[in-house]
């Protein structure tokens, strides 16, 4: 299955980053999603379709995290999301 994933925009909240690592969160987070949705049931209900919104419970993270760690943990938290 081929998943073509594209975040038009990332709200994150409560967190004090500039535009680069913005950006290398969320490349982080399409890649992480990507994965996730590859290997899960979910995605095949999602096939052609879009959603306008999803809520994802809160992420536990440290100001020393990376920004693909910090981004992993936001795709396993909207993976999580789609589920609830």
């Amino acid at each position: 299955m081929t998943i073509h994933l594209t975040i038009d925009r990332l709200i994150l909240d409560g967190f004090a980053v500039d535009r680069s690592t913005a950006g290398q969160i969320r490349t982080a987070v399409e890649a992480e999603l990507s994965q996730l949705l590859a290997t899960s049931a979910f995605a095949t209900s999602l096939a052609g379709g879009a959603m306008p919104s999803i809520v994802a419970p809160a992420i536990q993270y440290a100001s020393t995290d990376s920004p693909r760690a910090i981004g992993a943990a936001i795709a396993q938290s909207v993976h999580g999301g789609l589920y609830s």
